[in-house]
């Protein structure tokens, strides 16, 4: 994939990535691991009741932010010190990620016991733990919600998918929009209306690119793996298979 999508220095080396899986032994909830991606083995992090998901590595890979009980919770990267960062009261948070250089996290929330379509991104500082809104869809759409923020990893800008209608109101879609830290518009990346929903992306090393999942809206579940320009130039597919989930970029390095 590297080749393909011309990442500069792309190489392999050992590293380390982390993921969330059902416990088997209670496949009521999912769990968090981090897998050495060479030798294979596996550890485990969290070892809970409850569904721990989308785990993301901070900058220095220190720690990891994932979530939980429907918070956003840090640990080391070892899984030890694991803490609640957000205790949002009436409020559903998930879906962290991080800024350039650890110090606040972007995640998206909607009211507890609402609709999970009513969601927003916010912005919170990792050590104040001041929360601050950036969108505000989910009360200036007819059927709005912003989620899954990505925060670019050498910038200000934040990525995010948006669900949004054409101005008739008559087709309404997932599209890729951009803000920055302070929640100034900093452009739609993709402009589709319905045709196929982007449902997932991950920011490029170098920040010039978004890669993202790309659901087919024709009733199937089909989705494929697309690249398009920050700017919204270059939107082209990049994996022709039958389903692809989740994608996240990043950047090996040999010794």
């Amino acid at each position: 994939m590297c080749r393909k999508i011309q990442i500069p220095k792309c190489t392999i080396t050992s590293f380390y990535r982390t993921f969330d899986r059902l416990d088997y032994n209670n496949e009521e909830d999912s769990e968090i691991f981090v897998m050495d991606v060479l030798s294979k083995a596996l550890t485990r992090l969290t070892d809970n009741n409850f569904d721990d998901g989308s785990p993301i590595w901070s900058p220095d890979g220190s720690k990891i932010a994932y979530s939980s009980q429907g918070d956003v919770w840090i640990m080391d990267a070892n899984g030890a010190n694991k803490g609640n960062l957000t205790q949002t009261p009436g409020a559903t948070e998930a879906n962290p990620s991080w800024s350039p250089n650890g110090s606040e996290m972007v995640f998206d929330a909607y009211p507890t016991g609402g609709s999970s379509f009513d969601r927003d991104i916010y912005r919170i500082d990792t050590n104040t733990r001041q929360i601050t809104r950036l969108t505000f869809d989910s009360e200036t759409s007819s059927s709005g919600r912003s989620y899954k923020p990505s925060w670019s990893i050498n910038s200000d800008l934040i990525s995010f998918i948006s669900r949004r209608c054409n101005p008739a109101r008559t087709i309404c879609g997932n599209d890729i929009y951009l803000i920055n830290s302070q929640g100034n518009d900093g452009g739609r990346v993709t402009n589709d209306y319905g045709a196929k929903d982007e449902v997932a992306l991950s920011w490029s090393p170098d920040g010039k690119q978004l890669v993202y999942q790309y659901m087919i809206s024709d009733g199937r579940g089909y989705s494929e793996l697309w690249v398009v320009n920050a700017d919204g130039s270059n939107n082209h597919k990049i994996l022709d298979v039958d389903d692809v989930h989740n994608p996240h970029w990043g950047l090996l390095k040999t010794k």
